[in-house]
């Protein structure tokens, strides 16, 4: 639905300036002060994520090998640290080609393994699903109903939460920023847009297809200590090795994609909002790369952190993450490009409100 608005709002106003940091446009707009703490709210926010995701696909490893959740974290930290610092953006664009390939691929393997083992199949998990109301994800009363997920909330959530990934995320619009052409970066938004539905549908099939076949083979459900580590121990216990291993590649592929995106998107709006000033383009090259590699163990260390807390469900705590940081970023850009007559100081009483 934003993919238009996207496409004639945001990418030719940002590709228009010719800025690197889209945290730049706040200082051209209000204030060095804003553009100062927008690109800090950005670095904290995808250190926050960088530690979950860190720590979902370590899990994962974790229930595979045996190992300790503790050393499969540090593996995947300096894993993704090297080839992000080694590689820079080429090396994030290309190897996230590969690895949305892997991950789409061990997606639907997982499925129709998860279907060839529910007694009944595919009619089963639907009718099973539907009599368990998991395909209604909204309430379709249209009046605004507080704390209840009415059809307004999932419609005014989805526009602010694309406007916030696309026009306020350093991650996302340094993508469409290194395109040739904006005709190209316009291609790239639509295919996106238009995969991401049926790429949804098929990593909810795969949540709904669990939840149908644990309804059938309780026995089958150790007691484990986090939702999230369901899907791997479906894959341990109930995939035959080489296709559990194709889904674990795919796992780490989803984790891997986005850890080298927010490690170089921070390098990248960290020693252009902070460090640049004075200093010519080798000097700052090496800067971004050291900056990288003190990233990787700073959300290494994250991932460590959290991994020590009590969190039931990962997924939750990074969508508190987002409302708290990014919905902020997202006003302020909002303001900042829609209207001609606030000033820094209404800005800055935003914030703080």
């Amino acid at each position: 639905i934003m993919a238009p608005v996207i496409i004639f709002c945001f990418l030719p106003f940002y590709r228009r300036l010719g800025i690197i940091s889209i945290y730049e446009f706040l200082e051209m707009r209000f204030d060095s002060g804003l553009r100062k703490l927008g690109s800090a709210s950005f670095a904290i926010f995808q250190l926050a994520r960088m530690g979950i995701v860190i720590l979902l696909p370590a899990l994962a490893l974790s229930a595979v090998t045996g190992w300790d959740v503790k050393y499969c974290i540090i593996a995947m930290g300096v894993l993704s640290t090297i080839y992000t610092v080694l590689g820079g953006i080429e090396a994030v664009i290309w190897t996230d080609v590969i690895q949305t390939i892997v991950l789409i691929g061990g997606a639907l393997i997982a499925f129709f393994i998860i279907v060839g083992e529910v007694d009944g199949g595919f009619s089963t998990i639907y009718s099973e699903a539907a009599r368990q109301s998991k395909f209604e994800m909204v309430n379709t009363d249209w009046k605004f109903i507080s704390g209840i997920d009415t059809i307004w909330v999932i419609i005014l959530g989805g526009i602010f939460a694309q406007i916030l990934s696309y026009g306020t995320d350093q991650a996302v619009v340094q993508r469409y920023l290194t395109t040739p052409t904006e005709k190209e970066a316009a291609k790239a938004i639509w295919t996106n847009a238009l995969l991401s539905v049926p790429v949804s549908v098929l990593f909810f099939g795969v949540g709904t297809a669990l939840f149908v076949y644990y309804q059938q083979q309780p026995a089958n459900l150790e007691p484990i200590s986090q939702i999230d580590q369901i899907f791997p121990h479906f894959i341990l216990h109930q995939m035959p090795a080489g296709l559990a291993g194709l889904v674990i590649a795919g796992v780490f592929a989803a984790a891997m994609s986005s850890l080298d995106s927010s490690m170089h998107s921070i390098a990248t709006a960290f020693t252009t909002d902070f460090l640049s000033k004075g200093r010519d383009s080798d000097s700052i090259l090496r800067l971004a790369k050291l900056i990288t590699l003190i990233l990787g163990v700073l959300g290494t260390v994250s991932a460590l952190y959290i991994a020590s807390q009590d969190s039931k469900n990962l997924w939750d705590t990074l969508m508190g993450y987002v409302g708290l940081i990014l919905g902020t970023l997202g006003g302020l850009f909002t303001l900042a490009i829609f209207t001609n007559r606030t000033a820094s100081v209404h800005a800055w009483i935003g914030v703080g409100v």
